[in-house]
């Protein structure tokens, strides 16, 4: 029995092999007597060449036909290379018909296939002439025409042809997008148009492994020939992506920087699709990525949309669909993220801490409506020097609006509602974005307002001031969002109850307020007012310029009171009167100096200031003046006065200078014109107001270094001249006091002075010395004023002197006093004797000494000058009588003979 059994088996074996035998011959033969018309067939209904290698017949893995080196022609008009390189192409075909000598297709299978996809103008392909080719109907084998519903089933069957290692290369010139997608499986089961097709695709899209994957269930779709007959095809997949590298994602933008691997992460997508292909539903998307070196997820996207019309152009596909979802983040750390200098020469921000986002959205994807949150307040952010946010500081940013898709009316996003708080400032917005190549374009506005006080805080530099006050900011941005491009900024500001402590000023600013106008580039100060003291003041400014920095700017004033703005001097004594300028104008420029060091981080740009200063009238140092003017050019490290000028005193004051702040060095240039020295004494130090009278011109040049008076003596140098006119020395009568020195001289009458008086009443009626004018030039050293040719002339004598008076207001000169012609008279007939002293020229020269305070000197006759002049007078003039009588005697002797 058992024998039996294996005979029939072996029969039936044998049977099979004999018809497979059979069978194979028959596909042979049938492809090869078929191959010619199949060809012309293929390209008579794709509109392209196409050229096949060798044709041989497969046994395995199923019954069919292998053809090697398959290519398809371009389209001309896309270049040469072929449309798809095919290395081996499988046709399997169906067992049982093949006893019939038919040829039932069930799968292609494509090894290692090569497919161009170029995109043209609008929505044309490389490929879009052959489908337009192979749905016009085709020529079948043996003459006979094929239906459209057959025409159209020729590229459905290619779709699902199996693909193993397949690569598609896509090029789009218009984006510069040049992109291949490699390692393509693609396989597909009961591909039938009356039976659930079963598809699975997976490709290396955007790395060199598969990182995507599709699991698709598709119909049954029937024979309907137009796309209209699929809309109610049941459709269903699963897609799921990554994890993919978000670097590796950064590098499919043409033209885009490689991405920082401290700031690089991962992407993950999965979805579901369900419906049909006129209304495909993603039920659930969810998307998770790691983000700016994070190795946990920190950033999760979940979403539902639909429904799609696949079917539709590709600018419908999404116009009935709605899509719903949120978003949310783990803190995201921001320590690796890179900040660039905000301007060449500057340092980099520094960004750390951590943020975190929230999101929601729901809408039509045309019009994806969404509110957002992103919290900052963890955050740290610092500019070296002038600004620094610590974590814990209030930063929060809030947005509703809605996002249009390119391409779609209103496209790019639309805020209607923009909420930020940042520290004490709090703002408000809405604007519209539009992000999209080629239509860049944005415009915001904001409302804010903030106290000044907190923003010290953040920032170090407004620390020395203490400011607090209020600021009201209206602020509109726009422009073009793209590298490149500044935004445009425009605005306006104002601020009231403004307060502020100013450097070296002893009293605050206060009551500020005021208005001012700006952009990204410039500003404009309308109308600010302040007081210092009880100094009030008012300002403008219009800064056109901010990099390099220019601008102008003007403070008026009724009343500068000197002591709300400058401390006085330490261990300076008080003034009679406070120093006030009244109607005060001071108009500047400031300017960017070229050039120079780029000042540290946070310190004041290098300015020169340009002033024109002007007051009518006031008080200055105790001095009454008017008509005071200055033009000044200043920068932190040197003050020029290109001239200053003032009338006070019956004369006027003019000069210039440079000042060294920093070194509390100074060099200054004075003109003294018909100045009163009383009235000067009697303002400047009243206790010389007595000492000396006249009207004085003079020119100086003094320099030197200081910050206290005892400091300055030590330094202080310079040289000028002076001319008093019309003066008198109010504290001494120099003629009076030289004849009771000369009383007490042998045979001098001891009432001599007395007798002078009685023939000069005017001269000795007073305790002054007048003068008709002095003159001398003058240089200052170690602490002293050194007169070398002191001149004082008068209708009675003549002073010629040398000598020094001390800054200690002590003195000591040495001269020779000269009587006039008529006093010298006068004495001789007092004092006959008194012409041993006259001088070969008939001049009485008496030889005086000063000293003491310059207040009230004490003077004195030099009389051993005077005594060696008398004796040498006396010796002359008996040498010449002996001479007389010498000669006398000889002249008698010759006579005598």
């Amino acid at each position: 029995m058992k024998k039996k059994i294996l005979v029939s088996l072996g029969v039936v074996l044998g049977v099979v092999v004999i018809a497979v035998v059979v069978l194979v011959a028959n596909l042979g033969r049938i492809v090869n007597s078929k191959k010619d018309v199949l060809l012309a067939q293929a390209e008579k209904q794709i509109g392209r060449d196409v050229s096949v290698g060798d044709v041989g017949v497969a046994l395995w893995p199923e019954i069919g036909v292998r053809v090697r080196d398959v290519t398809v022609s371009e389209d001309p008009d896309y270049g040469t290379e072929p449309f798809v390189r095919v290395a081996d192409l499988r046709v399997n075909v169906a067992l049982m018909p093949l006893l019939k000598k038919r040829v039932d297709i069930k799968r292609f299978v494509l090894n290692d296939p090569v497919i161009n996809v170029i995109k043209g103008e609008g929505n044309r392909f490389n490929f879009t002439s052959m489908v337009e080719a192979a749905g016009g109907g085709a020529a079948g084998a043996g003459g006979t025409g094929a239906s459209g519903s057959s025409a159209a089933a020729v590229p459905f069957v290619l779709a699902v042809a199996d693909i193993e290692n397949g690569v598609v290369r896509y090029v789009d010139p218009a984006q510069a997008m040049d992109r291949t997608i490699r390692d393509i499986d693609f396989s597909a089961q009961n591909v039938s148009l009356d039976s659930k097709i079963t598809a699975t695709l997976a490709a290396a899209v955007f790395g060199e492994t598969q990182d995507v994957r599709i699991e698709a269930v598709i119909g049954p779709l029937g024979a309907g020939a137009n796309p209209a007959d699929l809309a109610d095809k049941p459709l269903g997949a699963t897609v799921s992506m990554g994890p993919v590298k978000l670097s590796t994602l950064a590098a499919q933008k043409p033209g885009a920087k490689p991405l920082d691997p401290a700031q690089d992460g991962t992407l993950t997508v999965d979805a579901t699709l369900s419906g049909t292909f006129g209304a495909a539903v993603f039920d659930e998307v969810s998307l998770e990525m790691m983000v700016l070196g994070a190795t946990e997820p920190n950033v999760e996207i979940t979403s539902t949309a639909g429904p799609f019309n696949l079917l539709a152009e590709s600018t419908l596909v999404f116009s009935g669909a709605r899509v719903k979802g949120d978003l949310k983040t783990a803190p995201i750390s921001l320590a690796s993220l890179p900040m660039k200098p905000t301007a060449p020469g500057k340092p980099a921000p520094k960004l750390g801490g951590e943020i975190t986002a929230t999101a929601a959205f729901e809408g039509e994807a045309t019009a994806l409506a969404f509110t957002s949150r992103v919290d900052a307040t963890q955050a740290t952010y610092e500019v070296e020097g002038a600004f620094a946010k610590p974590a814990g500081i209030p930063a929060v940013f809030e947005a509703q609006g809605t996002f249009h898709p390119e391409g779609t009316p209103n496209e790019g996003v639309e805020f209607t509602s923009i909420d930020a708080t940042v520290h004490a400032l709090k703002a408000r917005g809405s604007g519209t974005l539009v992000p999209f190549k080629g239509r860049e374009a944005m415009r915001f506005s904001f409302d804010a307002t903030t106290a000044i006080a907190p923003w010290k805080d953040l920032m170090p530099s407004l620390a020395p001031f203490a400011p607090s006050g209020d600021a009201t900011v209206k602020l509109v941005v726009s422009g073009a969002p793209k590298p490149g491009v500044e935004p445009g900024i425009t605005g306006t500001a104002t601020f009231a109850n403004v307060s502020a402590t100013l450097p070296n000023v002893p009293n605050p600013l206060k009551d500020g307020k005021g208005s001012a106008s700006f952009t990204a580039k410039s500003a404009r100060v309308e109308d600010a007012t302040f007081t210092i003291g009880k100094s009030a003041f008012r300002a403008k400014a219009d800064i056109p310029s901010f990099e390099p920095m220019a601008a102008t700017y003007s403070v008026v004033s009724k009343e500068v009171w000197r002591a709300d703005v400058q401390a006085a001097a330490p261990n300076a004594p008080q003034l009679p009167r406070p120093e006030v300028f009244r109607d005060v104008t001071v108009t500047g420029k400031s300017t960017e100096i070229p050039g120079a060091a780029k000042p540290a981080p946070g310190a004041p740009k290098p300015l020169q200031n340009d002033l024109e200063i002007a007051s009518k009238s006031g008080i200055a140092s105790n001095i009454d003046y008017t008509d005071a003017t200055a033009s000044v050019r200043a920068t932190t490290e040197k003050v020029i006065i290109d001239r200053f000028s003032a009338k006070a005193m019956a004369g006027t004051i003019s000069g210039s200078g440079t000042m060294e702040p920093l070194t509390a060095t100074f060099d200054v240039t004075s003109k003294v014109e018909n100045v009163n020295l009383a009235e000067y004494f009697r303002f400047k130090s009243p206790a010389l107001a007595d000492a000396v009278a006249g009207r004085i011109s003079a020119d100086f040049n003094i320099s030197g270094s200081g910050r206290t008076w005892e400091d300055i003596q030590k330094t202080l140098a310079g040289s000028g001249g002076a001319v008093v006119i019309e003066g008198a020395l109010l504290n001494v009568n120099v003629v009076k006091q030289l004849f009771a020195s000369i009383q007490g001289m042998p045979m001098v009458p001891a009432d001599l002075t007395a007798k002078m008086a009685a023939r000069n009443p005017k001269l000795f009626a007073s305790n002054t010395t007048v003068f008709k004018n002095l003159a001398g030039k003058v240089t200052i050293a170690d602490g002293k004023l050194q007169v070398p040719d002191l001149k004082i002339a008068s209708a009675d004598f003549a002073l010629n002197g040398t000598g020094w008076f001390g800054l200690n207001k002590d003195m000591n000169m040495s001269g020779t006093f000269t009587l006039s012609d008529a006093l010298t008279r006068d004495l001789l007939a007092q004092v006959p004797m008194a012409r041993y002293l006259l001088t070969p020229g008939g001049k009485l020269d008496v030889p005086l000494t000063f000293s003491g305070a310059v207040m009230k000197p004490n003077v004195a006759v030099d009389m051993t000058a005077l005594t060696a002049r008398a004796q040498q007078s006396l010796v002359d003039e008996g040498k010449q009588n002996l001479n007389s009588e010498v000669k006398g005697l000889l002249d008698k002797l010759k006579k005598k003979d």
